[in-house]
């Protein structure tokens, strides 16, 4: 079973004959049969002697099972250099767990010996049996070539180096399974530790016979020699000794297995040769890098097809070379293009910003509140200004009542209309920092508690709407002053003639010493006039509070309808489920040691980077936060990381499990592989799926108002007035992008673990995603149902089909086409966030064009080549 008759020690003390093997010496033996080893061996059988020691069948007492035990030579085993050799290898020999590999379990002692205890392996060794078959047949050959690479590969991630692969080393069990033994400790007899060469001279690497230190490409020549007689049934040289064989290997060029044996397909050669090849570097990478060259199956496969997790390594090494043909590849770019066009002809229907006047920027209507502050008395030095725009929700609501009651064409009169406004400014500045919870100031957050802070809401034209000024802690007893009103009705653009005096109800935000409240109407034609109530306070003389109060804003009109609070608690609920039931999966796949760590701390680390990152970029009109903002940050960024590496951590190693083409490209971008084709081919597939998407929903907008005879446009997501804002937002929808596609997957993995096939599991995930959609998007259900359901499957399509990076790359081009308001018209203040989306979009896409096909040019006649 475990032959070692033909380890070579330069310097040893009796010449080895290479190329033929020698029978194995004959002497007295260490143990007899019946003997019992450290108190749980008890010896069956020699089974080999060579120049490590001896091996012996025994019997484990303690479970029951046979096992191999192999003994140092007596020599070694008294040499402190050796045993601690011994030591280190055989720690990182335990690492190994491989179908092809031969488990090592544990190392011991025994009448001053030390020992190794493995698997035992019934079967013959591949020496034995190309002795007595000559050579394997071709589709034999392949399977055993396969096997062979991937337990070398697995040994080579787990840090080891065979340094002796030969065919005595190299089991056949009892199923026609492939078993490497002896990696890794080849090298620990008496000799190795001071000579520079340790291995069987047949089956070393010209730097081995040169006394260079060995490397992975020295296993590999290993392997192609192997290999070669394998498929040949002969070795590939044959000297008479050390001298001769280190010059035919340095000199000689093999000859072509398929010189041969003629029925060897070319890529055999290609294999073999390029792994015998006399320079290190001109070899493959790495032993899956032969296996992909190889024809047939995959260790990829077969490790899945053996119930095996494949390492992270080798799904990165699959040899799906995932290219597109040149015009499936320019179809897909046609369609990113055409899909972004429909999105930009269709956001007047489907989005708000476009629907509303909106002629002035943020920065006109920043300067114009800090006039009106100014202009009131109230705009001292601000340590912090922050402003932006939000949805008026309380017309809104208004808005989708008329529309429910079957006025459309009202509520797009209403829209389009300055007055009153559907879309709002808010700006507010304060004395000190102002710290929110999650790092980005905005309308309500934080409240509205710091002493001089004032807020103010401004509609889309510039005129006031509400002003909230808070007093400061301590005053001194002021005598009663008689506020003017005037310029609080100038910059609302009322005329206070038109405003009859009545008595204030409202409850003000802030302490005031002095209140006044008037009732009137705004004229709007042709509609009829809009009754408002208008409420004021004001501190020592001060204007301190105004507000504009339109009907609706009393009614207590529900936000959301109830279809839509059904849509999002559902929405929570499933995040949440997947969150709770991710931790028990985490921890098996640590405990089974499945999980790679390793990506999943470089992730975490990323996203806790990128999220400070985003921080600072969102604290940049006040970096001065100090240590509470960036306390806050910390903590929020620990919780993002731990949350993604959670979710990698449960996901990633079903993934390479169950379903390893789903993540082929996202491992092989990891490893740095840019411009592979099948990365190249979900960046383009991810963002024609997402801007698809987009266009879906805002179809679905335009057919509804042609049925309900106008439409109501989805609120504004205008998030941007400046290059760092872009560039916060966009790491926030990059690091969403991650979560939501990583968490898709694992929601899609709790239903196949419930189901047990992938079919149901599928079905239920895009019937779950359908139903979210058609209550948040809401009536006419009969126009939502059939755009959201291919809205619903064309998302799972993204992650189920193509995999994590495409499902990352479509959920990010859906937020970019659907919130980053692009539009062709140039002229508008806010078109520049629109075109850096597209930009992105098309260069992803572009760049996704160019390297999933491989760099073929359809220029050159081959734009209908496979």
């Amino acid at each position: 079973m475990h032959d070692d008759d033909q380890t070579l020690v330069e310097g040893g003390r009796q010449p080895l004959p290479v190329g033929i093997p020698p029978e194995e010496p004959v002497g007295e033996l260490r143990f007899v049969p019946g003997a019992l080893i450290a108190g749980r061996y008890r010896i069956v059988s020699l089974l080999g002697r060579g120049g490590m020691g001896e091996v012996y069948r025994a019997e484990d007492l303690r479970i029951g099972n046979a096992v191999a035990l192999k003994f140092l030579a007596v020599e070694s085993g008294r040499r402190a250099e050796v045993l601690s050799l011994f030591l280190q290898e055989v720690r990182l020999a335990r690492q190994v767990s491989h179908p092809n590999v031969c488990r090592v379990f544990d190392i011991g002692e025994a009448e001053g010996q030390t020992f190794l205890s493995m698997e035992y392996i019934d079967g013959e060794n591949l020496q034995v049996l190309l002795r007595r078959i000559g050579r394997l047949p071709v589709d034999k050959g392949l399977e055993i070539a396969q096997q062979l690479c991937a337990g070398l590969a697995a040994i080579h991630d787990s840090g080891v180096l065979h340094r002796d692969l030969k065919p005595a080393n190299v089991m056949i069990d009892g199923k026609g399974r492939v078993r490497i033994t002896d990696f890794g400790i080849s090298a620990l007899s008496i000799d190795a530790i001071s000579a520079p060469r340790a291995g069987t001279p047949a089956y070393m690497a010209p730097e081995q016979l040169a006394g260079r230190r060995p490397t992975v490409q020295a296993d590999l020549y290993s392997l192609g020699l192997v290999l070669y007689e394998l498929f040949t049934g002969q070795p590939v040289f044959l000297g008479q000794d050390l001298a001769e064989m280190a010059r035919l290997k340095t000199g000689r060029r093999p000859v072509p297995p398929s010189a041969l044996v003629r029925e060897l397909d070319a890529r055999i050669d290609v294999a073999l040769l390029q792994c015998l090849e006399r320079e290190p570097a001109a070899r493959p990478r790495s032993a899956l890098g032969v296996a992909s060259m190889l024809p047939g199956l995959h260790p990829l496969a077969a490790v899945v097809a053996a119930g095996e997790t494949p390492s992270p390594e080798m799904v990165a090494a699959a040899p799906k070379v995932g290219s597109l043909r040149p015009a499936v590849a320019l179809a897909c770019l046609a369609g990113v293009v055409l899909a972004c066009a429909g999105v930009i002809a269709l956001s007047p229907e489907a989005l708000l910003i476009f629907r509303t006047p909106l002629e002035l920027s943020t920065e006109v209507l920043a300067d114009r509140a800090r006039a009106m502050l100014h202009g009131f008395g109230t705009g001292g030095a601000p340590a912090e200004a922050h402003y932006g725009f939000e949805n008026n929700l309380a017309y809104f609501a208004y808005l989708k009542k008329l529309f429910a009651s079957g006025r459309a064409r009202e509520v797009q009169d209403r829209i389009a209309a300055d007055r009153p406004p559907s879309i709002l400014f808010w700006y507010r500045q304060s004395p000190i920092p102002l710290i929110s919870w999650h790092l980005k100031v905005t309308s309500a957050d934080p409240p509205h508690q710091t002493p001089g802070e004032a807020y103010l809401l401004l509609d889309s034209q510039g005129r006031l709407a509400s002003l909230e000024v808070v007093p400061p802690n301590h005053a001194r007893a002021a005598p009663a002053a008689s506020p003017d009103w005037r310029p609080l009705f100038s910059a609302a653009g009322l005329e206070p003639a038109r405003f009859s005096p009545t008595q204030p109800v409202s409850t003000p935000p802030v302490y005031l010493d002095s209140r006044a409240a008037w009732t009137g109407s705004l004229t709007r034609p042709p509609h009829a006039p809009v009754p408002v109530r208008i409420e004021a306070g004001a501190f020592h003389g001060r204007p301190s509070w105004f507000r504009v109060i339109e009907p609706w804003q009393d009614a207590g009109l529900p936000v959301y309808s109830s279809g839509t609070r059904w849509g999002l608690i559902l929405y929570q609920f499933s995040f949440f489920f997947v969150a709770l039931a991710a931790l028990p999966l985490v921890v098996r796949n640590l405990r089974l040691g499945r999980a790679d760590v390793r990506w999943a701390w470089r992730l975490s680390l990323f996203t806790f980077c990128a999220w400070l990152l985003k921080s600072a970029l969102s604290a940049a009109p006040a970096f001065s936060g100090g240590f509470d903002f960036w306390n806050h940050a910390f903590e929020l960024a620990l919780r993002k990381a731990a949350m993604i590496g959670i979710f990698y951590l449960t996901i990633e190693p079903f993934l390479r499990r169950y379903w390893p083409e789903r993540i082929i490209s996202w491992r092989r971008l990891l490893s740095g592989g840019f411009r592979d084709p099948l990365v190249g081919r979900d960046l383009l597939i991810g963002c024609l799926l997402g801007s698809s998407m987009t266009l879906l929903l805002f179809a679905q907008r335009a057919v509804a108002g042609r049925i309900m005879g106008g439409s109501l446009p989805d609120w504004i997501h205008l998030r941007f007035s400046s290059v760092p804002e872009f560039v916060e937002g966009f790491l926030n929808d990059l690091m969403n992008s991650l979560l939501v596609s990583l968490s898709a997957l694992v929601l899609f993995l709790l239903l196949r673990i419930a189901f047990r096939r992938d079919a149901p599991a599928l079905l239920v995930s895009w019937a779950l995603l359908t139903s979210i959609q058609v209550l948040v998007v809401g009536k006419p259900y009969a126009v939502t149902l059939p755009f959201m359901a291919l809205f619903s499957a064309l998302y799972v399509l993204g992650w189920a089909r193509f995999g994590l990076l495409a499902g990352i790359v479509q959920y990010l081009t859906l937020v970019m086409t659907w919130e980053y308001s692009m539009t062709l018209d140039l002229s508008a203040w806010y078109a520049w966030v629109g075109a850096f989306a597209l930009v992105i979009i098309l260069a992803l896409a572009g760049y996704g064009y160019f390297t999933s096909t491989a760099r073929r040019s359809w220029l050159r006649g081959g734009l209908l080549d496979a």
